[in-house]
Parts: structure tokens; C-alpha cells; sequence
């Protein structure tokens, strides 16, 4: 079984959404996980249709959010060495937003959605 379920907060603001040569629109997150307390682990995330186009809408630097998806991974070469690169990556089916961005907490605002769905 192929299943991620992460929470932590965006370390960017998301990109606008942009489409694949389907036609199908793809935005692209980086998360920070905290890990045993002390370590924070950086996770890729894709986002696509819907759930891309309100993650570039509601999400900002520091939103806290819960990731729902599977793992997967890209392979390329390297245009400069030529060696075989691969990267892994969650493949986002629903993201839920848990809560306002860092700044905001302090100040007790919070415009966000409870949550969003891939179509």
C-alpha cells in the first residue's frame, strides 16, 4: 500500500499554478515535518486541479497544513554531468488546512478553508 499522511508547515509561498501539456494545472509545495522533536524533515508535494489552484489561493509561507497522498518519484539526467537523477516526492490526493500562517496565529486571523479535495 502506497500512502502518505504528513502535517507541517509551507517553507514558500506557493507558486501559481501552471498546466501540463494535458492541460491538467499542477502546483508544486515544500513542506517542513517536524521529526522526533529536534529534526525537521523537507517533503516535496504536488498539488493538482482544484486542490492546486486553492493551495496557490489560501496557502502562504508558514500555513500549517495536513498532506493526504502516495509517494512518488521523478527520474531525469543531469544536463551538466549526465548522471541519472531521481527525487521522491507525495503525489497529493487531499490537503487539509489546519491552521493560519505563523504571523497570523499571533494575531488571531484566519481566512483558510477547512480543507480541499483533488477532482
Amino acid at each position: 500500500m502506497n500512502s502518505v499522511n504528513l502535517t507541517g508547515r509551507l517553507t514558500k509561498d506557493p507558486d501559481p499554478p501552471f498546466e501540463t501539456a494535458s492541460g491538467n494545472k499542477v502546483v508544486d509545495l515544500r513542506l517542513a515535518v517536524n521529526h522526533h522533536k529536534r529534526d525537521t524533515v523537507y517533503v516535496d508535494v504536488k498539488c493538482w486541479g482544484g486542490t492546486a489552484e486553492a493551495a496557490h489561493e489560501y496557502l502562504t509561507k508558514g500555513s500549517l497544513v495536513g498532506v493526504t497522498g502516495e509517494l512518488a518519484r521523478d527520474e531525469w539526467t543531469d544536463k551538466q554531468t549526465g548522471e541519472p537523477r531521481q527525487r521522491y516526492y507525495v503525489n497529493a490526493r487531499a490537503i487539509d488546512f489546519l491552521g493560519p500562517r505563523l504571523d497570523q496565529a499571533a494575531a488571531g486571523a484566519s481566512t483558510e478553508p477547512a480543507g480541499v479535495e483533488s477532482a
